[in-house]
């Protein structure tokens, strides 16, 4: 027998005010990052990596948001909801691995690369491990896209005060 805690993980009924919360606190905090970088553009365009920062930024937040409208659609569970989670999720790894790679500059990667790094694959992986977990029907499902969104917003609350604020410092 299934217990409730289970049937939850992965099944999106229950969810809807966590996702309808979390995408639009991605749009609002990528709205927020949008302003930021236009104000600080050219101080972002002389120091080197950080436009590459800001681009990532924008992507995990994008990311968490097309994940959680992804998953606001009707009920669904099992293998279809791991796999729309784990193609977004998937797309999104892919771009900001892509940005990290080729945004690196030796001074850059010697400063923040192992941060930048970091922060963005715990921001991202935890979708993808969402995803092949709702496949499985085992191993947390949701609950790992939850912890995705939950560092997602983080990561792009800490670039945003970066490219708003400590830019000017």
């Amino acid at each position: 027998m299934c217990d409730a805690r289970a049937v939850g993980a992965y099944g999106t009924e229950g969810w809807s005010d966590f996702f309808v919360a979390a995408a639009g606190a991605s749009a609002a905090l990528a709205g927020l990052l949008f302003i930021g970088i236009s104000i600080n553009l050219g101080r972002i365009l002389e120091i080197n990596g950080l436009p590459s920062r800001a681009a990532l930024s924008l992507m995990v937040l994008a990311n968490a948001m097309v994940v959680s409208l992804t998953l606001l659609g009707p009920n669904r569970t099992g293998t279809g909801l791991g796999v729309l989670v784990l193609l977004v999720g998937g797309l999104g790894w892919i771009g900001t691995s892509v940005v990290l790679w080729h945004g690196r500059s030796v001074e850059t990667a010697r400063h923040h690369g192992l941060r930048w790094l970091i922060t963005t694959e715990l921001a991202t992986l935890p979708f993808i491990v969402g995803g092949i977990s709702l496949i499985a029907g085992a191993g947390g499902g949701l609950y790992w896209v939850q912890a995705g969104v939950i560092v997602s917003v983080a990561v792009g609350l800490l670039n945003a005060w970066v490219l708003l604020v400590e830019i000017l410092r």
